[in-house]
Parts: C-alpha cells; sequence; structure tokens
C-alpha cells in the first residue's frame, strides 16, 4: 500500500504537468480513444486474474490454459477495436482517433501475461514484487509521457507511455517469477475461469458501457474542447479514488480470500479498511474541491479553469466510488459475481438516461449532476440489497465513514475561514498554500484527538496484523 500510495504521488504528479503541455483538443482525442481502450482492456481479461485468486487450489496446468485462453481474448478484442477505430472518429468527428486508437489498442495484446502473472504473485502475497513492478512501470510511464509531451508530441506520448509500461510490466513479470507463458489446450479450467468471468464480464460490460456513456453523449453534443475540459475534471476525481481503491483492493483481496470460512472476521476487516480508506479519500477530494479555484489555473494552468465546476460536482460522486466500490470486490470473494453484474446492469439502466438528458440539456455540468445525484443512490441502495448476502447493514457501514466525517467537519470551517481571511481576486499561491497547510493541520488534528479508540486503533492494529503475515 506504502508502495502505491507513493506511485499515485509520482503519477498525480506527472499527470498534473503533462496536463500544461497538452491542449484540450489532445484530451478529446485520448477521452474518445479512451472509451473503446478501456472498454478492451478489461473485456480481454475476462475476469482471468480474479477467479484465479479465488481458486481454492491451483492445479498443474491451470496458469497456462489461463494464458492461452486469454490470449485469445486479447487477439480478437484488438482486432475488433481495429474495425472499429474509423467508425468511431467518424462519431465524435475527430480525425485523429482513428490512428490514436489502432496504435494504443496494441497494449490490450499483452494482457494475458500481466494478469497471469500478477495472480500468482497475488496468491503468494508477494506483494515486494508486486509492489516493485508497479514502481518501475510507473516512472518509466511518467519519465517516458513528460517528455514526449515536453516535445511536443502531444496525445501520442500517452499511447507510447502506455505501451512502455505494459511492456516493462511484461519483461519484470518473466524477470521475477518462476511463470513463463505456454499455451495449453483449453479443458477444466477453462470452462470455470469462463463461468466465472461471464459475470464479472458482464458486469465490467455494464459498468463500462454507462460509465463511459457521459463522454459518448458529450462527445457529440459537444466540440471536443468541451469534452476535453470535462475529461480533466473527470480524471482529476478519479486519480484518488482509483489509486487509493486499487491499493487497498491489491492487498486486501488475498487476504481476505483466506479468511471466507470466518466471515464475521472478514467481514470486520473489510470494514476497517473501509475506514482507512474513507480516512484518506474523503478528505483528498474534498480539500481538493476547496481550493479547485486557485489550484487548477495555478498548477495546470489558465486554459484549464472551465474544467473546474465540473471536477467540484464530480468529486460528490468520486467520493462515494472511494468507499462503495470495494464491495464488488467483496462479492467476488464470495463466488457472487452476478450480483454485480446485476447492480451494473442497474447502473446502465438508470445512468444512460440520465446521461442523455442532463447532457443534452446542460452540457458538462449537467453530466456532472447526473453522477453525483444518481450515483450514491445507487451506490448505497446497492448495500442494502445485498444484506442478505453480506450481512452487513447500511448502518453499519456508514458507522465505519464517521471518523473521516467528523474530521472533515473540522477541516471544512477552518479551510473556508483561512480562504476568507485571505482574500483578494483571482487565483491566489498565497491562499493555495494556506487552505492546503490549514487543512492537512486541522484534519490531522481531529482524527488524532478524537478517533483514538476508532480508526487510530484500527492503524495499528492493521500494520501489526500485516507485519505478522
Amino acid at each position: 500500500m506504502s508502495s502505491s500510495l507513493g506511485v499515485q504521488l509520482v503519477t498525480w504528479s506527472g499527470t498534473i504537468i503533462v496536463m500544461r503541455f497538452l491542449l484540450p483538443e489532445d484530451y478529446g482525442v485520448l477521452t474518445a480513444g479512451s472509451i473503446l481502450l478501456n472498454l478492451g482492456d478489461q473485456l480481454s481479461e475476462i475476469g482471468i486474474g480474479r477467479a484465479l485468486v479465488r481458486k481454492p487450489e491451483l492445479e498443474p496446468g491451470d496458469l497456462d490454459e489461463a494464458f492461452t485462453l486469454g490470449a485469445i481474448f486479447s487477439a480478437a478484442i484488438y482486432g475488433l477495436i481495429f474495425l472499429a477505430s474509423v467508425p468511431a472518429g467518424i462519431y465524435f468527428r475527430n480525425p485523429a482517433v482513428p490512428g490514436f486508437l489502432q496504435v494504443a489498442a496494441l497494449a490490450i495484446l499483452l494482457t494475458p501475461f500481466r494478469s497471469v502473472g500478477m495472480a500468482l504473485l497475488e496468491r503468494q502475497l508477494r506483494f515486494d514484487l508486486l509492489s516493485a513492478i508497479q514502481v518501475v512501470t510507473a516512472l518509466v510511464q511518467a519519465v517516458l509521457v513528460l517528455i514526449l509531451a515536453y516535445g511536443g508530441w502531444g496525445y501520442w506520448s500517452m499511447a507510447i507511455g502506455m505501451l512502455a509500461a505494459r511492456s516493462v510490466a511484461t519483461v519484470a513479470m518473466f524477470g521475477w517469477t518462476n511463470w513463463r507463458p505456454k499455451f495449453r489446450r483449453l479443458g477444466r479450467t477453462s470452462s470455470y475461469l469462463i463461468r466465472f468471468g461471464a459475470n464479472a464480464t458482464g458486469s465490467i460490460l455494464c459498468w463500462q458501457i454507462y460509465s463511459t456513456m457521459d463522454y459518448l453523449i458529450l462527445g457529440r453534443v459537444a466540440d471536443p474542447i468541451i469534452l476535453g475540459y470535462y475529461t480533466v475534471g473527470f480524471t482529476l476525481m478519479t486519480m484518488p479514488v482509483d489509486r487509493l481503491t486499487m491499493a487497498c483492493t491489491r492487498v486486501s483481496t488475498p487476504i481476505l480470500s483466506r479468511l471466507q470460512h470466518d466471515p464475521q472476521r472478514m467481514w470486520d476487516w473489510y470494514l476497517r479498511l473501509t475506514g482507512l480508506v474513507a480516512l484518506v479519500a474523503l478528505p483528498t477530494l474534498v480539500g481538493m474541491v476547496l481550493v479547485a479555484s486557485d489550484a487548477i489555473p495555478l498548477i495546470l494552468g489558465e486554459k484549464w479553469r472551465p474544467s473546474i465546476l465540473s471536477f467540484q460536482i464530480l468529486s460528490v460522486a468520486g467520493a462515494v466510488m472511494a468507499v462503495a466500490n470495494p464491495l464488488t470486490t467483496m462479492l467476488n470473494i464470495l463466488n457472487r459475481p452476478e450480483l454485480n453484474f446485476k447492480f451494473a446492469f442497474v447502473c446502465l439502466v438508470v445512468m444512460a438516461p440520465a446521461f442523455a438528458l442532463l447532457g443534452s440539456a446542460y452540457g458538462a455540468v449537467g453530466i456532472a449532476l447526473a453522477w453525483s445525484v444518481f450515483f450514491p443512490i445507487l451506490a448505497f441502495g446497492r448495500i442494502e440489497l445485498v444484506r442478505p448476502v453480506t450481512g452487513m447493514s447500511l448502518a453499519k457501514f456508514l458507522g465505519a465513514l464517521a471518523p473521516a466525517v467528523r474530521g472533515l467537519l473540522v477541516m471544512v470551517p477552518l479551510v473556508l475561514l483561512a480562504n476568507a481571511l485571505v482574500g483578494g481576486a483571482g487565483s491566489s499561491w498565497l491562499r493555495l498554500v494556506i487552505g492546503v497547510g490549514t487543512g492537512i493541520l486541522g484534519y490531522s488534528a481531529a482524527i488524532w484527538t478524537f478517533e483514538q479508540s476508532t480508526v487510530v486503533s484500527d492503524l495499528r492494529i492493521a500494520m501489526r496484523e500485516f507485519r505478522s503475515r
């Protein structure tokens, strides 16, 4: 988790610097391409990694069958993206999209190497090797993208950086594990992987469709520049959400999988970890919202000022994503991926019309409102609906978030007061620095003073428990 958070700092820094070099038009190309790329990346994996981690015992040949199945799907997905690249360019009215897609999608062909190797390391709890691979690939990608963006390569810098990172991860996997990819005739293991992956893949498919409908609609009703502004706002919101959730999930999944025989202890640890994620994610997002009017123009450049409002609205949904999305992993651990599929399907049915109606009427702001109004209702509703399976009520879940919320009740007024005292027109470095410093100190003091028996105690227990493993 420490390495993941360290990588996150590198990624955030690199992303922010790159935003200064790229234009809104570049982000329009990246956003249009990412719709198919993200969908293809998820579908090509078809839940192989999750299935291998959860499988009680690995039999000889399981990894080879998983690799063969993944290679078949990856090649098929790349072919489909290649064929769809030209229609995608026509839809988004952007002639640069086809070439970008055809090159960037080559990374999908490396998916089976990564998913099988990482699943093996996760089963073995080899977080040292996983961390090393993560750090190396993040540094390679960040440095390469920065150099190319500075050199004027625009959106191509992101495509080349992603390909380089995937290649380095593949080479590192071979160098630091004993696994070597082999093709094998598909058999019983493939049937298990497909059965498990069918619901997981259906869930991913629905999620990818509804989570990219905002881009699809905005890309059609607005020009690429507006799409670029919205993309930057959404990216700023998802950076802390994705990385913090990923760090917690990667560490907790194999450990919680081993506690399936003791459901009470497993869910107790899940709630503890949820509280710890909230302890970091919620103040990060709220703090970014409070200082966005100063931070975005000063750090990213004045050209990105129009993205401020979208980011601030989207952060409501981002806070819910950070704490509620890990439930998807828990349902997979319980071998109930069909519940994730049903949730994703309901989100698709609700969110897609909301994006269409509000996006057509109010543009980027309308789509941001759709995220922040409807997604929290759906996410919290799922917690209560799956209670017969999990035994966890919504009240108990919200109780895990209470320490972080109490810290925010101290932090927010202090930051607002600091901003008001500094005052002045326009963006101000002095106001930004004082606001950030006040928020960090105020929140930390509140947690340390009032939460010794809750999250502070849990953090100490977690560190001691993980060290003992």
